[in-house]
């Protein structure tokens, strides 16, 4: 209560203050069912408002989740995570988290609308130059900082999981070829792809 009477304040002493009217729309989409109108006031705020860097990167990123969940493929939702990737790389030292998280999920929009794969490229090839990415086209859902991209390992001989695999190599190809020979993998293989 005293947080949302100090931020009021400052919306009467001075009606511009792009935090105080971020920091009012974000305590009103704290409520569990945002609406499109609390969609609509966040997206006038973050274009209308002069916002710290760090609060701006913060408030793109919320409403391109907000919008996404409106049409996941809209042009709302792409431009929103656009603004978050040039928000958070703007800042200093650049927010790779959500920079990250902004370019991937632009691209992968860009990618459903059917957007030349170039411009989809381009973008990627600056997240590269940024560190952000290891491939232009690389597009995780998460990505783990600091493991290499390579698809060959010298150490991997070392990993747990390689020994036990290669220990257990026969019992496994046993395994796959009697799932192939009776149908299984082919049936699998189908269920897996059916809603691609």
């Amino acid at each position: 209560k005293e947080a949302i009477f100090l931020n009021d304040m400052l919306l009467k002493m001075e009606p511009n203050h792009g935090g105080a009217r971020l920091l009012e729309v974000m305590m009103d989409l704290a409520d569990v069912n945002e609406s499109k109108e609390d969609v609509r006031r966040l997206r006038q705020v973050v274009q209308n408002y002069e916002l710290l860097p760090w609060d701006a990167a913060l408030a793109w990123g919320t409403l391109a989740g907000l919008e996404c969940a409106i049409s996941q493929i809209s042009n709302k939702c792409l431009s929103a995570w656009l603004k978050t990737f040039e928000c958070a790389t703007s800042l200093s030292p650049i927010e790779k988290d959500i920079a990250t998280k902004g370019v991937v999920n632009a691209a992968n929009i860009m990618l459903k609308q059917q957007r030349p794969v170039e411009e989809v490229r381009k973008l990627g090839e600056r997240a590269v130059r940024l560190g952000l990415l290891n491939d232009p086209l690389q597009l995780p859902g998460e990505l783990v900082r600091g493991v290499s991209h390579s698809a060959w390992r010298e150490d991997a001989k070392n990993w747990k999981a390689v020994r036990h695999l290669e220990k257990n190599f026969d019992v496994i190809r046993e395994e796959v070829l009697a799932a192939y020979e009776s149908g299984a993998v082919t049936r699998d293989a189908v269920l897996e792809t059916e809603n691609l």
